[in-house]
């Protein structure tokens, strides 16, 4: 964030390409003189996804490409991109996580219902890796969606953290009891 007083906007949304002159303000969030909260920011689809103020918006580094996408009591929790400028955000609302798939517009995002409370999100390989306690894939397609495997059948979820992914593989911490 910055703040440029002659904008009278408080600290904002800022982007630099490194030299003062390339430096300023791109959108003003929190309309007026008061300054957003921005607790997370994140990289994924060649956009810059941005928790403030509890709602969700994606940027594209210009005023005019800075949009809102989620209103309010979101928690963005991460990002992975699909390809065709598809991005899943898992995000959530204090109680409980859910992952969304977006464009990048307001309009263009929707509910991804197809794993039920994902925590977290990886890209791997033109695809993402989700976990709601069990390791699923997808491809952003409802048949492109599936459980790698149920780890620990009947029984409280199994895996603990997020991916971490090195060339072909992905890598996870999980209990079988």
């Amino acid at each position: 964030t910055a703040n440029d007083p002659a904008l009278g906007t408080g600290h904002e949304l800022a982007v630099s390409d490194g030299a003062a002159s390339g430096t300023r303000v791109i959108a003003d969030l929190v309309p007026g003189p008061g300054s957003p909260t921005i607790p997370k920011m994140l990289v994924a689809g060649g956009r810059c996804w941005i928790e403030a103020d509890d709602s969700l918006w994606c940027s594209d580094g210009s005023t005019a490409g800075t949009v809102l996408v989620l209103p309010g009591g979101r928690e963005l929790a991460s990002a992975a991109a699909l390809p065709y400028g598809t991005v899943l955000l898992s995000a959530s609302d204090g109680a409980q996580s859910r992952l969304w798939r977006t464009d990048g517009t307001a309009a263009g995002t929707s509910p991804f219902t197809l794993v039920p409370s994902p925590a977290s999100v990886t890209e791997f390989g033109g695809r993402v890796l989700l976990s709601d306690g069990e390791p699923w894939i997808t491809d952003g397609t409802s048949g492109g969606t599936v459980l790698l495997r149920d780890i620990r059948p009947g029984a409280a979820a199994s895996m603990q953290g997020s991916f971490v992914v090195f060339g072909a593989l992905g890598a996870f911490v999980a209990d079988d009891g």
